[in-house]
C-alpha cells in the first residue's frame, strides 16, 4: 500500500470512530429520556394507588406499575448494551489505526532504502 492510501484508511477508520462517538451520544439522550419517562410512570402509578379504592385495585396498579417499570429498565440496559458495542468497535477501529501507522512506518522506512 501507498502512503497516501494509507493516510485514506486512517482518515476513514477516524470517521468510523466519530460515527460510532455520535451514536453513543444519541444512545445516552435516550437513555436519559428513558430515566425521565420512568420518574414519570412512577408518579402516574402513586397517583392511581392513592386512587384504588379497593385491595383488588391496588394489586393490579402494582402489578401494571412494575411492567411498566422493567419495561423501561430492560430499554434501558438495551442502549447500554449498544454502548458498551460502540465503544468496543471504536476499540477495534483504534487498533486498525495503529495497525496502519506501523504500515506507514513500515513503507516510509522501505522508501528511504
Amino acid at each position: 500500500m501507498s502512503i497516501d492510501s494509507i493516510k485514506r484508511s486512517i482518515d476513514r477508520e477516524k470517521d468510523h470512530i466519530a460515527t460510532m462517538k455520535s451514536y453513543i451520544e444519541r444512545y445516552r439522550k435516550e437513555i436519559t429520556r428513558y430515566r425521565e419517562q420512568k420518574k414519570r410512570e412512577i408518579e402516574r402509578y402513586n397517583d392511581r394507588l392513592k386512587r384504588a379504592s379497593s385491595t383488588s385495585q391496588k394489586q393490579s396498579v402494582r402489578y401494571s406499575k412494575r411492567n411498566a417499570i422493567d419495561n423501561i429498565k430492560r430499554n434501558i440496559d438495551r442502549k447500554k448494551h449498544d454502548i458498551d458495542g460502540k465503544r468496543d468497535s471504536i476499540k477495534r477501529h483504534r487498533e486498525k489505526i495503529a495497525d496502519y501507522r506501523e504500515d506507514m512506518k513500515r513503507e516510509r522506512a522501505r522508501k528511504r532504502r
